[in-house]
This record gives structure tokens, sequence and C-alpha cells, in this order.
């Protein structure tokens, strides 16, 4: 974060007033107004705008290999040709199986740029939801890496299910060239006994090369997206345990992306480059919105770690200074408890956040003592494009709440047994949800859909809780 001095949490409180005077209204963080402009656009034209306004900074970070917005435009562009030659277009479903990689990023921005819906995919997926995956999205083509845990379970969906085609990138590409060369002849000698950790990719024409089609010079082929267009499918559990795709579209997204920006950053621009360290994984929604998505929007410095390990994220903050940071409070509670912590300088540390689960009072103070910073907890569903309640970064964070709204999102708490009475304040009732981040529907399920939309647009979350006095939500 900038330079600049941290406001108070007395400096941080009586703000705009959202409509109807709600109750969060004389709580609300004081350089936030919850009746802010959130546009809706789409993620193409994002990204767009912030290649073209920081092409020279540095934009991805992986193990030391970097990348500047202008350069990761170029892949994006040449990436997204390469699909259309190959027939993808407004309708397509691109899968990404990957883990935090430039690869992702790449990927994600040149399928939309095609023309493309983005279906995430978690690489330690079992066959069988792989299977129903792909089939219940129409993937058209997979985006993998030549990873021995993830590439083979791929292959065998070919043939089988919806998917026609695999895009395999090459886990040594995204290394630096020092890095790349070790870990290509470490494995290549592994492999003369049977243990490579990659695997041997076919060449035919149900496979593609990442590296091949980024190589290629060129534009893409203008495609008309709009706001309303579907961006991503985003799988959810929900309540039944079945998974559905969550139909989040460019406007939600990028809806989203401004209200993440306007509640963690102020919707300022900061003094210098920020810098996020990302451990959480992209295919997950909090992490693509907050982590990935964001970063790009303001301009910040991406670095990537594949999955978290303890020692290198210590390592990673101490060597790399991130500015922001984004967990899950296990992995808080593990930096917590580290009894090594205190060996690594996490002062660069301004704002971090916390989703994913409920953030308990010990892992909240303890972090605190720990690095004298106050976690930020957000609130939020695959169906929101997640964020829709967070904690103020500056101003009282209560016990046990999840927050307040984010700019232009409504709260409603409604009675368990007849759901069109509204409950009062402090009364338990389903949490209900409207604003520009809901999701569209649940990707061809018209009955699933309609079981959690009210006739208001509300979105039932299904989680029970209650509104206090001054507009704090308690789960």
């Amino acid at each position: 974060m900038s330079a600049d001095p941290k406001p108070t949490p007395s400096d941080k409180t009586q703000n705009a007033q959202p409509k109807n005077a709600q109750p969060w209204s004389h709580k609300y963080p004081v350089d936030i107004d919850w009746n802010a402009d959130v546009p809706q656009s789409t993620m193409v034209q994002k990204f767009e705008e912030s290649v073209k306004k920081h092409g020279k900074r540095t934009c991805l970070n992986f193990m030391g290999k970097t990348m500047t917005y202008a350069e990761v435009g170029e892949a994006v562009d040449r990436f997204a040709k390469s699909l259309q030659d190959q027939g993808v277009g407004k309708g397509s479903k691109i899968g990404l199986c990957l883990p935090n990689t430039p690869f992702y990023v790449i990927a994600y921005y040149g399928a939309m740029k095609a023309g493309a819906t983005v279906v995430n995919f978690n690489p330690l997926y079992a066959e069988k939801e792989l299977e129903h995956q792909i089939n219940d999205s129409q993937c058209d083509i997979m985006v993998t890496v030549n990873v021995k845990q993830v590439q083979p379970k791929v292959e065998k969906m070919l043939g089988t299910t919806h998917l026609k085609k695999i895009i395999s990138c090459d886990l040594a590409d995204a290394l630096p060239s020092v890095k790349g060369f070790a870990f290509r002849t470490l494995n290549t000698v592994k492999g003369w006994f049977g243990k490579s950790d990659t695997v041997k990719v076919k060449q035919d024409k149900t496979h593609l090369s990442f590296a091949k089609m980024i190589s290629r010079a060129g534009k893409p082929k203008p495609v008309e997206v709009t706001p309303d267009d579907i961006a991503v499918l985003q799988y959810t559990g929900g309540t039944t345990g079945v998974p559905k795709g969550a139909a989040l579209s460019h406007g939600n997204l990028s809806a989203n992306l401004h209200q993440a920006n306007l509640w963690f950053t102020g919707g300022k621009p900061t003094q210098g480059q920020e810098k996020m360290l990302a451990v959480l994984p992209f295919f997950h929604v909090f992490s693509m919105t907050v982590q990935m998505n964001m970063s790009l929007h303001i301009g910040a410095e991406l670095v990537m770690l594949p999955k978290f390990d303890l020692k290198e994220t210590l390592k990673t903050i101490d060597k790399e200074k991130p500015t922001m940071f984004a967990g899950v409070p296990t992995l808080y509670k593990a930096i917590i408890d580290s009894k090594d912590v205190k060996k690594y300088d996490l002062s660069s540390l301004k704002v971090c956040m916390s989703g994913g689960a409920a953030l308990n009072e010990n892992v909240m103070n303890g972090f605190k003592k720990l690095t004298g910073l106050e976690l930020v907890e957000g609130y939020g569903l695959s169906e929101t494009a997640p964020l829709a309640i967070a904690n103020p970064v500056f101003g009282e964070k209560k016990i046990n709440s999840i927050g307040m709204p984010v700019p232009q999102t409504e709260v409603k708490i409604t009675n368990l047994q007849f759901p069109d009475q509204s409950q009062p304040i402090k009364m338990e009732g389903e949490i209900c949800l409207r604003g520009p981040q809901v999701m569209k529907g649940y990707w061809n399920r018209p009955e699933e859909t309609e079981k959690v939309m009210d006739k208001d647009g509300f979105f039932r979350t299904g989680d029970v809780g209650y509104v206090d006095e001054d507009g704090y939500i308690f789960i």
C-alpha cells in the first residue's frame, strides 16, 4: 500500500448515507460511499485498460520470472488468436485446470478475448468430478499442465466426455531460464528411472502446445463481448451437494472488481505500485477476483506461488515485499504458529484479507500481535462473484461479524418459515443478497435458479444470520 499515514478507527466511522438510511449508515467507512458508482463493463475491456495504462510495469512474477503488462497483453492476444484459429468463439467453453502460474492468467483473459467462457477446474479433482463438470459445462477445450498429478486425468476425458482438445503447458516454461533448464534436466534423469514429475504429451490434432500457441504473432479478430455475456462458470456444491455452475457475467465480475477495489484500497490510486502475493488458487472464486483480477485492475505486481507451502510463503514475503495478501483462517493460523516466523520480515504487508471460512478471535488477535495488522474478513459465495460483505480495512471490526455490505450491495434477513417476511434488527433469518455482482443463474438449471432467487431479485444464500443495530452482519 502507499506510504500515506493510516487513519485511526475513530477517523473512519460516519460516512456517506446509503439509500433508505440503512442500519450501517453511521458506521460505514468514511472513505467509501455505499452509493458509489459500480460500473459494469467487460473483463476484456478492464484488462485492455490495464495493459494500456501500465504497460511497462511488472505484471506477473512466478518464482522470480517476470512479465510486464505489455508482455502479458501480447501473450493474451496471441493465445486468443490461436484459440480462434481452432474455431473458438462466442459460446465456446474453455476449461482451466491449472495451478497459479502465468499460464492461468494468460489463458483466462485470452479465452475471454476470443469470446469464450472460462470454466474453472480444480487440478485435484478426481476423474469422476472432472467428467461431470466437463459434460455439464459442455467444455470444449481444457488448458492444463504437464505434471503427473494432473495431465493423465485430463487425458482420460478425451473421447469419453464432451472434451475435444487439450492445451498442455510445460511447467518449465514458467520458470526462470536457469531454473527451467534445471527442472527439465532433473525430470529427464528421473524419467530414466520412471520417477519423473512430468509426463510426455502426445503430438496430434487433439493436443496443442501452449508455448507454440503464444509464439505465433498476431491479434485476434474483434469479438463483440457485452457485460451480459457469461464470462466464467464457477462450480459450487451448494446445499444439495450436486455441483452447479454459477454463471457469472462480465458485468458481475467487473462490478465485483470495482467493489473490491473500493473496499480494500478506497478506489484511489496509490503511491507506487502495489504487490499482491497469491497463494490461494485462482480456480477458487475468492482468489480469482480479489487477488488476480483486482491486482491487474489496479496495476499491481502479482506474485504467484503454485500452492501454499508455509516456508516458501514466508520466504517469499521476506524477499518480494508484497503489500497485499489474502488467505484462509487455517493459512493465517499456520503463519502464527510457525516456530520460524520471527526469522522473516513481514513488515511490507499493509492489507491482509481473509475469506473462505469463519475467522475466529484467536487467529485475528494472534496475527495482529505478530504483524500489527488487523485481518480484513470478507464474505461471499461463488454466486456473488464472490465479495458481498466485508469488515472495514480501517474502522471498527466486531468480533465474529463478517462486516457490512460492499457498495451497491443490499442485504435483507428473511424469516426462515415465511421467506417473504423480513426480520427486524438482531433477529436471525436467512441472509439474502442483491447487487450487480449476483450471478445470472445456475448454468442450464432454471429450476435450481428459481429456488435461490426471490421475486425481488435477492439471492438466498442458505446462511443464517442477523444484522445488529450498527449494520454489522453476523452468521
